[in-house]
């Protein structure tokens, strides 16, 4: 998650998207060093609770400087960015794409640092 430091584009167009000062997004891709991504990243505006549901004018490129990143604390909406897949008994295997809530965040003093403990809102909609 990230939060706008300023504003960027008045309206949404052309695979950009356009922020407010303080609109939350959720990253979906962290553009690649030494390619044309260099320097942008290709985020989601999440909505604000009033908001009607998203529309595809709510995910686009963004220039990095214009986001500050926050951390992820509990009750945030995560995507998961790759699927994710243990053997073991208590882990939630997760496809590209799916939404989770986080609802605790490891630490050093719980020692499980760098571990989240979700629960699954939607799997993404089925390519055909």
């Amino acid at each position: 998650t990230a939060v706008a430091l300023r504003s960027f584009g008045t309206k949404p167009e052309g695979g950009y998207l356009g922020l407010s000062l303080g609109d939350l997004v959720t990253v979906l891709h962290i553009g690649k060093e030494c390619s044309d991504e260099d320097g942008w990243i290709y985020a989601r505006r999440r909505r604000r609770s009033l908001e009607p549901a998203a529309r595809d004018l709510d995910v686009g490129w963004v220039p990095a400087h214009v986001l500050e990143r926050n951390e992820i604390a509990a009750g945030d909406i995560v995507v998961a960015l790759q699927k994710v897949s243990f053997d073991a008994v208590g882990y939630l295997e997760a496809r590209q794409g799916e939404e989770l809530r986080v609802l605790h965040c490891g630490s050093q003093e719980t020692d499980d640092a760098g571990w989240l403990y979700v629960e699954r809102l939607r799997s993404p909609a089925a390519v055909v």
